[in-house]
């Protein structure tokens, strides 16, 4: 993928809870870029088929950015155990809205509620191909694994895992980031302003400005 020279960008992006209705459009964000590089997989086909009864009815979160009414991206936290550990996954953002901060937006918006969750650790997995998103993961704090400390993977896909502890502050979301919506890589939910303040998830409202796709 080529980066593009910056491009404004006055659609408002809103970021908000996975609710009815919202199973179509999960889905095809993610089987967008997961046949793009991969295959889907069985654990994906679980995943995809029913995320309320997956996600949200385990514990989870499923974030949605919508602009105009339209869902352009998604990410999702799963509960991986009852002692404060989520999954983050399932994140995509459409490939004409690619290059408008909103995949980094997404990301922040998932810890910023993990956090409220009071979670302590965040885990991730992805492939090595998807140096974008990797490089985003890192920005915001994620740190490497090596395979000897994860339990194995479902995904035959995945051999890049990371992970990020709470503890740590995360980086805030910067505007026309190179690495924001790499491919690939809980009603409304609140505003960015909100998000020092503490408030839980309820509407994030705001414009971007980033860059054009990158292709």
């Amino acid at each position: 993928m080529s980066l593009h020279s910056p491009v404004p960008c006055t659609e408002e992006v809103l970021i908000r809870e996975f609710r009815a209705g919202d199973e179509t459009a999960f889905r095809m964000l993610n089987e967008q870029w997961i046949k793009r590089f991969f295959r889907v997989e069985a654990k994906d086909e679980s995943a995809l088929a029913d995320p309320r009864k997956t996600i949200i009815e385990r514990g989870g979160l499923i974030l949605i950015a919508t602009i105009g009414g339209q869902s352009v991206g998604c990410c999702a936290l799963l509960r991986m155990s009852r002692d404060g550990e989520f999954e983050v996954a399932k994140m995509a953002v459409a490939p004409e809205h690619q290059g408008k901060n909103i995949g980094r937006r997404l990301l922040h918006t998932a810890i910023e509620e993990a956090r409220r969750m009071r979670a302590r650790r965040l885990y991730l997995e992805t492939n090595h191909i998807l140096k974008p998103a990797i490089r985003l993961y890192e920005s915001l704090g994620f740190q490497h694994l090596q395979p000897t400390q994860v339990t194995p993977s479902p995904y035959d896909r995945a051999d890049v895992y990371m992970e990020l502890k709470l503890d740590r502050v995360s980086a805030p979301p910067t505007k026309g980031d190179p690495s924001e919506d790499s491919y690939p890589k809980s009603q409304s939910i609140r505003s960015f302003q909100d998000w020092d303040r503490g408030t839980p998830l309820r509407s994030v409202s705001t414009r971007t400005v980033g860059n054009s796709a990158r292709k």
